[in-house]
């Protein structure tokens, strides 16, 4: 199987695109620094099904409106959403 998760990431970061993913690769801040990228939203359902998926969504979706998730990364459980700064990108 080819990993794909280098490819999306350099996309996301080169449209200035916040990625929403199931991909807990992306949850490794020393490969993926939040700070290079416009967000990174990591949905850790028990069971990775549609609605489980769903779920994660309706709950993220308060929070995405009191604050949005640029230069962070979001970790998105059941009962919680832990936020990890990014600082800005080394120039």
């Amino acid at each position: 199987m080819v990993r794909r998760t280098p490819r999306l990431a350099g996309d996301a970061k080169a449209e200035d695109r916040v990625l929403f993913t199931l991909d807990m690769d992306f949850g490794d801040i020393r490969a993926y620094p939040p700070g290079e990228y416009m967000g990174i939203v990591v949905f850790r359902p028990v069971k990775p099904s549609r609605d489980s998926v769903l779920a994660l969504l309706r709950q993220l979706i308060p929070v995405l409106k009191a604050e949005w998730a640029e230069r962070r990364l979001w970790i998105v459980e059941p009962g919680r959403v832990r936020i990890r700064e990014g600082g800005r990108p080394a120039v």
